[in-house]
């Protein structure tokens, strides 16, 4: 029983090295072309922009939420059109040499409002446990980069971090697209929450790390 235990976690190991190591190299290949799509940007449209308006759309999200009854399509546009300034603000950002906290900053909040948003629109009538747990994390997350900020301490996503965000957005867009299949949406959900809570448990030990190293 033990050897097939230790067999199994090392496949496991194994696959998700296999699986970080391929999902490495199509984003250093996504990061390349979507480099050469930024220098062709006009200099009017700054990543800062592109992070005020998915904010706005998240806003758009809730107003919908609030006045409408039947809103998938006005929200699936919305969520694609956000999908969209997401890829592209880091790219001009880094085409222009501008990157700053500022920016990442307002990056990380545009990207927390819009998946809450998006989260209450599609899971509210189903689990709102599980709703109120990501709200309350991406809130904690938010509040724990805003004190980073103020000691001067560089905000950047870790593996954790980005593994949680591309689970949470295979989970939106499967309820937002084919909603019939709810039962496979939520684990891949509560996977990604337990991985924000994770990158969550990182991000804020090395904040105390740093106090302590500030002290």
């Amino acid at each position: 029983m033990n050897a097939i235990i230790r067999n199994g976690i090392f496949g496991a190991r194994v696959g998700f090295r296999a699986v970080d190591f391929v999902c490495c190299k199509l984003n250093k290949g996504k990061d390349w072309f979507l480099l050469r799509v930024a220098e062709r940007i006009p200099c009017w449209i700054s990543p800062n922009l592109l992070s005020g308006i998915r904010i706005g759309f998240a806003g758009l999200i809730i107003i919908i939420l609030i006045n409408f009854r039947y809103t998938g399509r006005w929200v699936s546009w919305l969520f694609i059109l956000s999908v969209v300034t997401d890829l592209i603000d880091g790219p001009i950002a880094r085409a222009r040499n501008c990157i700053s906290q500022k920016g990442a900053f307002l990056d990380r909040l545009g990207d927390k409002l819009l998946v809450c948003s998006l989260i209450i629109a599609t899971l509210w009538h189903r689990d709102k446990f599980l709703v109120a747990a990501i709200v309350g994390s991406e809130i904690i997350s938010l509040a724990i980069a805003i004190a980073a900020i103020r000691r001067y301490v560089p905000a950047h996503s870790n593996w954790l971090g980005k593994w949680k965000m591309g689970a949470q957005s295979v989970g939106i867009m499967i309820l937002l697209f084919f909603p019939q299949q709810i039962e496979v949406a939520v684990p891949i959900i509560w996977v990604a929450l337990g991985l924000g809570i994770a990158s969550l448990g990182t991000h804020f030990m090395e904040y105390v790390w740093s106090n302590k190293k500030g002290s």
